[in-house]
């Protein structure tokens, strides 16, 4: 049904749901929800779809808009008061974007990508592209700031990288790499 429902977490009852399905058949939603503080969560999904801040228990749309920020396949990150992730579909070229959840509003673009994941880590956002660079931004919702970049992976993947202990895990087709 592509819907954001709330579920009773004893029961398993639906509580309250929010249609997130673009009227295009093709259309896909796997970004998650994100937790934003304060009972609310932010939603996004492409095609059309666009962004929505949430509030809980009832969903109750706090503000939705289509063109601030439509998630393809991944999910941003929340850093005070601000989301920072990927906009646009892959097809077309994407944006890394930060906007602020007050205001709904964009804060900063890079410049296009393929596309990619971000993980916050402290006062950085490691994103991995689908090129397989590895960008290291600084988390800084007042200008877009790459502060490195490497190529660790080959071009052509969309898996979820993971983070622990100073070390970032991610993996392409052929192989795993980590990196200190």
């Amino acid at each position: 049904r592509n819907q954001l429902w709330l579920l009773n977490a004893d029961t398993g009852a639906v509580q309250a749901q929010l249609p997130l399905r673009s009227t295009m058949d093709a259309s896909v939603n796997a970004a998650q929800p994100i937790d934003c503080g304060g009972q609310r969560v932010f939603v996004s999904a492409g095609y059309g779809v666009g962004a929505h801040l949430v509030q809980l228990p009832d969903l109750k749309d706090l503000w939705q808009k289509q063109d601030l920020f439509d998630s393809h396949y991944s999910s941003g990150v929340f850093a005070a008061g601000h989301v920072y992730g990927f906009d646009g579909r892959q097809e077309r070229g994407q944006t890394l974007r930060c906007i602020n959840i007050e205001t709904g509003s964009v804060d900063w673009n890079s410049d296009g990508v393929p596309g990619g994941t971000v993980i916050a880590v402290g006062d950085k956002l490691l994103t991995v592209t689908e090129q397989g660079e590895l960008w290291l931004v600084k988390l800084d919702p007042t200008k877009f700031e790459q502060l490195d970049t490497a190529q660790i992976l080959r071009a052509g993947h969309r898996s979820y990288p993971a983070y622990s202990d100073g070390i970032l895990y991610a993996r392409d087709g052929a192989k795993v790499v980590a990196v200190k």
